[in-house]
């Protein structure tokens, strides 16, 4: 997985640099090498404007085999705002991989009825 890391009035911390890649590793585990080469860019912020809350943003842009997920949220620590968008990004590439495997039950379910002459 090619991974470019966009930072916009943020400065990185090998802290959160290694908790970054923790989770990105979670996500490469569960795209399939076959898939070819996924693309996934992240962006963190920080939003100087506000002084408290919600105040940082994560965003992850993954393209995987011509499929594109898109993944924002905030959080009131960095690390909050990783963890929501990676839970999301699985959440949706979960979705997509069990709407693919039932795609492919129902045309082999098909093409068995097909072979039995029903």
């Amino acid at each position: 997985m090619q991974i470019n890391i966009k930072m916009t009035q943020y400065q990185i911390t090998p802290q959160v640099r290694e908790y970054l890649d923790k989770r990105l590793a979670a996500i490469e585990k569960f795209l399939d090498e076959s898939d070819g080469v996924a693309i996934c860019d992240v962006e963190l912020e920080h939003a100087h404007a506000q002084q408290h809350g919600r105040v940082y943003r994560a965003e992850i842009n993954l393209n995987v085999h011509g499929e594109f997920f898109r993944v924002e949220d905030w959080g009131e620590s960095m690390n909050a705002a990783i963890d929501a968008v990676h839970d999301e990004i699985l959440r949706r590439l979960r979705k997509g991989k069990t709407r693919h495997q039932n795609i492919v039950r129902r045309g082999g379910a098909m093409l068995k009825r097909m072979m039995r002459g029903e």
